[in-house]
């Protein structure tokens, strides 16, 4: 099983574009559209990315600050609870169970990394980073991650947006397996 992360608009296009990937195999399972859904979904795949590959962090942060804004508390309430589950579950899969049809999540394939970065055009070039502080022989951990949080930071305000339009707005994320 793996997901897609796309908008009403692209549903279809995105699905059969996948679906020629995988080949004949792919089930449609379960395009989740409820703002609510979306929310603990989204919220249990950056748990999964930040407690397993310690990645995501500030795009969680701003998620999080989305639904902040808005006055979600209660989706908020949920998505802490979920997390103190997850953090405490002897298992290591992420709270997205529940969106497919067998409630497993054995195998999967999802690339929640790379899916989030491709939908919301996330773009920051680590490999030109560690090569121009490697010409100037700047290059350590702490002046690297400046440099990340800093390319970050320009794209900040067009994230929060793609975030809340995917969240109020238009935003799936189509569930599905393969057989």
């Amino acid at each position: 099983h793996s997901l897609i992360i796309t908008n009403k608009e692209n549903l279809d296009k995105d699905v059969n574009a996948h679906a020629k990937k995988v080949g004949p195999c792919l089930k449609h399972y379960n395009a989740v559209e409820k703002k609510e859904d979306k929310v603990l979904f989204l919220a249990g795949l950056f748990d999964y990315e930040v407690v397993q590959s310690n990645s995501l962090k500030e795009e969680y942060n701003l998620f999080l600050k989305v639904l902040k804004d808005n006055n979600e508390e209660e989706l908020l309430k949920q998505v802490k609870d979920n997390k103190k589950e997850y953090k405490k579950a002897s298992y290591d899969e992420p709270y997205c169970v529940n969106y497919f049809c067998d409630g497993v999540l054995m195998d999967c394939s999802c690339s929640f990394y790379n899916a989030y970065l491709n939908y919301f055009k996330i773009i920051i070039n680590y490999s030109a980073i560690y090569e121009e502080l490697s010409k100037n022989k700047d290059y350590d951990e702490n002046n690297f991650l400046t440099k990340v949080q800093e390319a970050f930071e320009k794209q900040k305000e067009e994230v929060y947006q793609k975030l809340y339009d995917f969240i109020y707005k238009d935003g799936i994320i189509v569930a599905y397996e393969l057989f």
